[in-house]
């Protein structure tokens, strides 16, 4: 499995780009593989957002709130509660990247 993400980039940045053939390798990978729009979680922190797509946990359940825990400063993995996909992989014995 391969996912991309790239926080913030929109749909109507990137198919313009891919149909004027600045983006030939998100196109190749288009082609190839399967892509679409997701929805997001309110609000759109992204510390929240990722550690939702690792741990398939919601905020709530996994700690993550946002950037900032208040006087703890930021939130970092060793904050996180439960596993994220590549802990989950490594425990089974697979590489990940």
């Amino acid at each position: 499995m391969f996912l991309i993400g790239i926080d913030g980039l929109e749909w109507s940045v990137l198919h313009p780009l891919i149909r004027a053939g600045r983006s030939p390798n998100f196109a190749a990978l288009m082609q190839r593989g399967s892509f679409g729009k997701l929805g997001t979680l309110q609000p759109t922190h992204s510390p929240v957002i990722w550690t939702s797509i690792a741990t398939g946990k919601s905020r709530k359940q996994h700690g993550i709130f946002g950037f900032l825990d208040g006087d703890r400063g930021v939130y970092t993995s060793s904050r996180r509660r439960g596993r994220a996909l590549w802990n989950i992989a490594d425990l089974h014995g697979l590489t990940t990247h």
